[in-house]
């Protein structure tokens, strides 16, 4: 079951945070946020990639892990409105 947007956001500020208190840099959120999910489209690339391979390469993933990644990413594309981050 996937998260609740406010908790994905919750955990996303968490994170910006806990980078900023261990010396790393103090990201504004709404930034942060909207490259989340804006690298969402990458991830659906690179999994994407995983199920054509030509016949001489080596087998990257099981078939059904790429599909259920694939999934899960076109999903949180969904929940999260990715493409409005563009607008």
């Amino acid at each position: 079951m996937p998260l609740p947007f406010d908790e994905i956001k919750r955990l996303l500020a968490y994170y910006v945070d806990e980078l900023a208190s261990r010396g790393g840099p103090k990201l504004a959120f709404d930034v942060t946020f909207r490259r989340y999910r804006q690298q969402l489209f990458a991830a659906l690339a690179w999994w994407s990639g995983t199920l054509g391979q030509p016949p001489d390469a080596p087998a990257m993933q099981p078939r059904e892990t790429s599909l259920e990644f694939i999934r899960r990413t076109t999903v949180a594309i969904d929940d999260l409105d990715a493409l409005d981050s563009f607008a």
